[in-house]
């Protein structure tokens, strides 16, 4: 939520970026109470309003407002999210896990580690850039390559920022498609639209360009 109040300053790329770290981090792990406490908060509400200020109205961030907009508690709302990407993105497989790894969808095997996992490995080392250690997963989950891109746009790589945001868009959609049929919530639902809606948003002859 800290970056509400910069959003009004910034150029598109600028924005986009800072939104798809966000969005990126919602899907690294369960929400704790404190980021359901910010969201659910004056200044959430002022974030939230920013990015429809600057990108126009986003279902994505309204379906991921009326899941917080609830009369339960942080604490219960945390413990309710918390469960759903349990079962949405850690769960033992079948159509209702949803996989946030490349690999699943570029490939016929479904398999992880696979071409993706060696391509974003090797996009990551040609930016002069690595997974952090420790992290626990391969690079090519979603959470990483929505964190790439923030990155690139933040320095301009302008080409390989376009690179990213194409191959993202390749699969992003099917992953939506995916949350869907399985998140009944819909919040993660949400977030992913968003992210989509996001990497749209940069649609333009170069994803870096200062369109403010």
């Amino acid at each position: 939520m800290s970056t509400s109040g910069r959003l009004e300053t910034q150029g598109v790329g600028d924005v986009a970026a800072e939104l798809l770290d966000w969005l990126a981090g919602l899907l690294s792990a369960p929400m704790s109470i404190g980021t359901v406490t910010a969201c659910r908060s004056r200044e959430g509400a002022v974030f939230f309003d920013a990015i429809n200020d600057e990108f126009g109205y986003m279902p994505g961030i309204e379906a991921m407002r009326r899941v917080l907009g609830t009369d339960e508690s942080d604490e219960q709302v945390a413990a309710r999210l918390s469960g759903c990407f349990m079962r949405l993105f850690e769960g033992p497989g079948g159509p209702a896990t949803v996989s946030l790894y490349e690999s699943t969808y570029a490939g016929t095997t479904r398999r992880l580690h696979q071409q993706a996992t060696a391509a974003m490995a090797a996009m990551l080392c040609r930016c002069d850039m690595a997974v952090r250690a420790g992290h626990g997963e391969p690079p090519d989950h979603l959470s990483l390559e929505a964190g790439l891109l923030a990155r690139l746009l933040r320095i301009d790589d302008r080409d390989a920022a376009d690179e990213l945001r194409q191959r993202l868009l390749g699969w992003v959609p099917r992953v939506t498609a995916a949350c869907a049929v399985a998140d009944p919530r819909g919040f993660y639902r949400g977030v992913l639209i968003a992210m989509h809606d996001t990497l749209m948003v940069l649609h333009a002859p170069s994803p870096c360009q200062d369109l403010s």
